[in-house]
């Protein structure tokens, strides 16, 4: 009958079994030398020899029958004849497993190396690629001049309106509230653009013009949503439009650079009823028909 392997086989039972070919030996060995190299095994040698030889000294006194190991003590010195010539070899080969892992460490830490020299080369030639490609992009410092110079348009206008901006910048988050305060008495509107940092505490500046009741003017539409009681600015769908227009001839191959900017000419005016009511403000029938969404 052919054998089957859902048939479970007869259990065979051998005298000797093959054992596998561990490494229990190497691991006794590193042990053995571990423990002899201790100030454990220093100690123990040390009463050992000394209880051997008080203990053959004060027998051979009583009789020299009860001493086993009668002064020069020839049969301590043999144990530890026995003793080093056993020693000696274990130690050696407690050495040459660890030259062993050395030998495999050194071979990892060489690949590892080159791995790592590989990645640095790549991430230096991706960022080469990349300063290459952003030659055409605005740079930090050339914001930060585009922001002073709108802020000085905001200036300019709103002189002419017969109005004074007062700055109270937040280089932080945690900043925003203690700027906000700090308008008291000099400011009668709380205008925000569309900082990073405003935005993500705009709570903040809420509790500031609820504190100071006075009303709080966002640049981006969905402020008022958070506290402000109006907001004027730009369609965010359509400025999203736009840049992914820009983008498409990026990757046609146009030059970040020879592509004119554009600016938004359509902006959106939306109004919260209730957030201006809390900061002493109304809206007037014709504001309210001019506004996209009014918020009650």
């Amino acid at each position: 009958m052919a054998d089957r392997l859902d048939t479970p086989t007869e259990r065979k039972f051998k005298l000797f079994r093959r054992r596998s070919s561990g490494d229990g030996f190497g691991q006794f060995a590193e042990a053995t030398a571990r423990f002899m190299g201790s100030p454990k095994f220093i100690l123990y040698m040390t009463v050992f020899v000394v209880s051997w030889i008080v203990a053959n000294v004060l027998l051979y006194k009583v009789s020299e029958q009860y001493a086993w190991d009668p002064y020069p003590f020839i049969l301590l010195n043999l144990a530890f004849s026995t003793q080093a010539s056993y020693s000696a070899p274990l130690i050696l080969l407690a050495q040459n497993r660890q030259d062993d892992r050395d030998r495999v460490q050194a071979e990892q830490d060489r690949q590892r190396a080159e791995r790592n020299l590989a990645d640095t080369e790549y991430l230096t030639r991706e960022i080469a690629g990349l300063r290459i490609a952003l030659q055409d992009v605005a740079t930090r410092d050339f914001v930060r001049s585009e922001l002073r110079d709108m802020l000085n348009d905001l200036r300019e206008q709103a002189r002419k309106q017969g109005l004074n901006v007062v700055e109270a910048p937040a280089p932080t988050t945690a900043q925003v509230l203690t700027a906000a305060r700090s308008l008291k008495g000099k400011a009668d509107v709380l205008f925000t653009v569309q900082d990073n940092n405003v935005v993500a505490a705009y709570d903040s500046m809420h509790k500031a013009a609820m504190e100071m009741k006075i009303p709080l003017i966002a640049s981006d539409t969905k402020s008022v949503e958070r506290g402000a009681a109006a907001a004027i600015g730009v369609n965010d769908y359509k400025i999203g439009l736009e840049s992914g227009k820009m983008a498409a001839q990026i990757l046609r191959g146009t030059a970040a650079g020879s592509i004119a900017p554009t600016k938004p000419t359509e902006f959106e005016l939306h109004l919260n009823a209730k957030f201006a009511a809390e900061q002493g403000l109304s809206f007037s029938d014709a504001i309210r028909k001019r506004a996209t969404r009014v918020i009650e």
